[in-house]
């Protein structure tokens, strides 16, 4: 792996590419993470997953959620197994309800709950975004190009998670503490503040770069949870 990094110029950071590899003597088949040569990090778009790196990297950490239900559809909203080679574009993690998905177009990601998005675009493209196309969203303004392809979608997964099981979600939003990250040509980064009413127990807070995501569980619901245990 030394030698490797050497050869790219040390760059420990570089895009992970998943290499099927099979163990001597077994049929069983292992992910082998290895650096894929670049010139800079991405040639092009950050996010253009393969349907592999989502099923690996996405998929996999969602449904261990046991109240997960996923549908995959392709380009053309039709649904198609994620081993398929047909390229995914939405993967929808409420069945048919379709209150929480995520849509990936290349230049940028969509995290879908209820009526809200959240927006994560590749750096390079940011400065062609209008204040228009990204109104009343959230958007994230992490460095997307300095994380591999497993770091972003384990960070989607994060985010999903928290979205599992919730009730309402509402967002605050404000541009006083938003002056540290970059200004893009038509619109300015702001600080969001995400709540979200759940049913699974969970209070608690996560902070994605500009983006706070407060949990907390109704206590409603755990009463009446109780009351039912009880008779």
């Amino acid at each position: 792996m030394r030698r490797f990094q050497e050869d790219i110029g040390g760059n420990e950071n570089a895009n992970i590419l998943m290499t099927p590899v099979v163990r001597p003597r077994t049929n069983e088949i292992i992910l082998r993470k290895e650096l894929y040569l670049m010139d800079i990090k991405y040639d092009g778009y950050c996010m253009n997953f393969s349907n592999e790196e989502l099923k690996q990297f996405l998929i996999s950490r969602v449904e261990k959620n046991a109240t997960v239900e996923i549908r995959i559809l392709s380009e053309e909203g039709e649904e198609i197994d994620i081993n398929s080679d047909v390229k995914v574009e939405t993967i929808v993690f409420d069945g048919k309800d379709e209150n929480l998905f995520i849509n990936f177009y290349g230049v940028h990601t969509s995290i879908f709950v209820f009526d809200k998005e959240i927006m994560f675009i590749d750096e390079n493209s940011k400065g062609t975004f209008t204040s228009s196309d990204v109104y009343n969203n959230v958007v994230y303004e992490g460095n997307l190009r300095e994380m591999s392809h497993l770091e972003i979608l384990q960070m989607f997964a994060d985010f999903i998670l928290c979205f599992i099981d919730s009730d309402s979600v509402e967002v605050l939003t404000t541009g006083d503490e938003a002056k540290k990250y970059k200004k893009y040509n038509y619109y300015d980064p702001r600080v969001f503040i995400i709540t979200i009413k759940n049913r699974n127990g969970i209070n608690q807070e996560k902070v994605f770069e500009n983006i706070t995501i407060s949990l907390w569980c109704d206590e409603r619901f755990i009463m009446g949870s109780v009351s039912q245990s009880i008779l």
